[in-house]
């Protein structure tokens, strides 16, 4: 009979990250964040240009022809990857203020534009903008004029809201980073200044008892 079988159980080591490592993603993520801003903001207005010519077309016909419902899920396609283009960037914001706690404290007033970047991100897409997609989904599974015009308009209108408000973010981001890089050289100043201080004193400290000594060899 032969008897349990030993294993051997597996120890994983998983290693907190460095302030260096974390300075690091940081970086690369507002880096990233800028980027994927500027291209969002460029896809949100390339998407109004295919809603408004979208809109022209289905005012001269009665019924949707099978052109038009592709390029309506082409419309909805483009939207969907713009949904997760911003879905990425609130991922990467969010992981920077993460990491942002464990490395540094951050002055009052980048903490408040920090915040409001934050709103901006969870408002940019709304229920409202999600229940147009579905209607759309749902016209293009009936084939049916009936509504996409106004549909469209609604869309329209929130796509130009949306591409609006990505441009008063990517200001605000880029006004924050500003601030950010500012606030590290005079914290690293700071510290820098407090190293010298300190430095000094030992120094000071060090050369004392030779002093002493020399004015008692002078006596």
């Amino acid at each position: 009979v032969s008897g349990p079988k030993s294993t051997k159980s597996q120890v994983y080591n998983f290693n907190k990250p460095t302030i260096l490592q974390l300075e690091k993603q940081e970086f690369q993520n507002n880096e990233d964040i800028k980027d994927d801003l500027s291209s969002a903001m460029k896809d949100a207005q390339k998407l109004a240009a295919e809603i408004k010519e979208m809109k022209q077309k289905l005012l001269a016909k009665n019924t949707l022809s099978w052109e038009d419902k592709k390029q309506l899920e082409q419309i909805q396609q483009k939207h969907q990857q713009l949904a997760q283009e911003l879905e990425q960037i609130k991922e990467k914001y969010q992981e920077n203020l993460k990491n942002q706690d464990e490395i540094k404290t951050v002055d009052e007033e980048i903490l408040k534009k920090q915040e409001k970047i934050q709103e901006m991100l969870n408002d940019l897409m709304t229920d409202e903008m999600k229940d147009l997609m579905k209607q759309i989904e749902d016209i293009l599974q009936k084939m049916e004029k009936n509504n996409t015009f106004e549909n469209l308009d609604k869309m329209e209108l929130s796509n130009k809201d949306l591409k609006s408000e990505l441009d008063k973010m990517e200001k605000l981001f880029k006004q924050l980073q500003l601030e950010q890089k500012a606030q590290e050289t005079i914290d690293k100043l700071n510290e820098l200044s407090k190293e010298q201080d300190k430095l000094a004193e030992q120094t000071k400290d060090n050369t004392q008892p030779q002093s002493e000594l020399q004015q008692k060899q002078e006596e």
